[in-house]
């Protein structure tokens, strides 16, 4: 069965005069049509800044995301890690 969201080694970086800040690294999950997914860990572990690479709501500019984010929709997969701004846009509402 395909699943409505899959995250696939999903990593998030900032880049600083220091090197890179890795927030999340290699996250993965899924979640069907219509469940519930809680996800939960210490401060700081990095929950908030995959879910923000999962809604695309991070500046390109500074963020280093690899990975893949993709949602099974009826008129195909969309990775909203690579795709177009203006789609993400769309999917958000």
């Amino acid at each position: 069965m395909t699943k409505f969201l899959e995250v696939n080694n999903l990593s998030v970086g900032f880049p600083t005069p220091d090197g890179l800040v890795k927030a999340a690294n290699n996250v993965s999950y899924s979640v069907d049509l219509g469940e519930t997914l809680a996800i939960v860990g210490e401060s700081g572990s990095g929950k908030s800044v995959s879910n923000l690479a999962v809604m695309g709501l991070h500046n390109p500019i500074n963020t280093q995301i690899s990975g893949s984010a993709v949602l099974n929709l009826p008129t195909g997969p969309v990775d909203v890690i690579t795709a177009d701004a203006e789609v993400v846009r769309r999917l958000r509402g």
